[in-house]
């Protein structure tokens, strides 16, 4: 009995297609003036019966939660489809389905979630400017913790512009090194927009890092080297990054010096098969051969610097077991002294009296 169609898609998806009543959609207490006056138009939308909406597609996923709203007055929203559904409250001018979706959002949103209500709200923006805001606030503020104990990846597909403000305000929040920073970017740099990092984007996200994260060191490195980001002063992103590479070498390059004989045999493999190797370096084929070359000179010294460390620590240990054991020897010859003192002790009978006592 329905008497209205809606054809929903969005550029290069699926269409899908709503069968309506007109009444649920304009009247009562959660009317769409945007529906209203599509069913009082002249034009061909009115004369056909049909609308057709272009959205995107967290807004195509979320047009059946508008509907059930429309129809039934409950709202049954996510973190993913909210902001969506404020928009399409916006677009559709439902202002009930815009203020539920408002507060449903004001419970929801925390500093785990905040990269996912950041990225929708950018999407939409309009009304939504006071959530972006309040997400990138949450963002930055707590970049360290989303980083290191988050829960989602979203931070990970935002825009490079975007991500790039959260990096530049949120720098505060992270470690004063930047370790916990350069850690975000390695794995912004292997997201979805991975593509779009250029010397100059990375330059502006790693400007502010000078302690690179060991286990990131390495993969940093070789886009380092790959892009050659400019530096306003300081050692460049390459050097940076051999430093960490060099001077926490057994996080840094040791496992992937274990993992060497594997990649050797592959190698071998392929050369039989007739496929030619373009690098037989056993830290990888990113960075060049001389650059490994002096990592793993870098990392020999540290080696020796630690392992001189390490014989200090023992001929430490060395002296302070020799001090106790000659404490021992001591302990032991005063009670050989006491048991002979003991032994030498002659009991006083009880009848014993001393001179002028009775």
């Amino acid at each position: 009995f329905s008497d209205w169609t809606i054809v929903v898609k969005h550029d290069g998806g699926d269409v899908k297609t709503f069968h309506v009543h007109k009444t649920m959609l304009a009247v009562g207490l959660r009317p769409s003036t945007y529906f209203v006056r599509c069913f009082k138009s002249s034009m061909a939308e009115a004369l056909n019966s049909t609308s057709t909406l272009t959205l995107l597609p967290s807004a195509v996923e979320a047009f059946p939660i508008y509907l059930d709203f429309a129809y039934t007055g409950e709202l049954e929203p996510t973190t993913e489809t909210v902001c969506a559904l404020m928009h399409m409250g916006d677009y559709l001018d439902c202002r009930a389905l815009y203020d539920a979706a408002l507060a449903f959002a004001k419970e929801d949103i925390d500093w785990n979630n905040s990269a996912v209500y950041l990225r929708e709200a950018s999407l939409y923006r309009g009304k939504l400017e006071k959530m972006m805001a309040a997400a990138f606030k949450l963002c930055t503020e707590n970049l360290c913790d989303i980083v290191l104990e988050g829960e989602d990846d979203t931070l990970y597909d935002l825009s490079p512009e975007d991500f790039l403000k959260v990096v530049q305000k949120g720098k505060g929040s992270c470690s004063p090194g930047g370790e916990q920073l350069s850690i975000c970017v390695a794995k912004y740099c292997r997201g979805p927009y991975a593509d779009d990092v250029d010397a100059k984007l990375l330059s502006a996200l790693t400007e502010h890092i000078t302690t690179v994260d060991p286990t990131e060191a390495y993969a940093l490195l070789g886009l380092a080297e790959k892009l050659q980001p400019s530096v306003k002063k300081g050692p460049t992103l390459s050097a940076r990054c051999i430093a960490a590479c060099a001077e926490n070498w057994e996080e840094a390059i040791l496992p992937k010096l274990e993992a060497a004989p594997a990649t050797v045999q592959r190698s071998k493999a392929k050369a039989k098969r007739g496929r030619a190797e373009t690098s037989s370096a056993p830290l990888g084929q990113d960075v060049p051969d001389a650059i490994q070359i002096k990592i793993l000179e870098g990392a020999l010294v540290a080696a020796a610097g630690s392992l001189k460390e390490k014989d200090e620590e023992v001929k430490k240990v060395d002296q302070r077991v020799k001090r106790l054991m000659f404490e021992m020897e001591q302990l032991k010859r005063q009670k050989t002294d006491a048991i002979l003192l003991i032994e030498r002790f002659k009991r006083v009978p009880h009848t014993f009296r001393p001179n002028g006592m009775h």
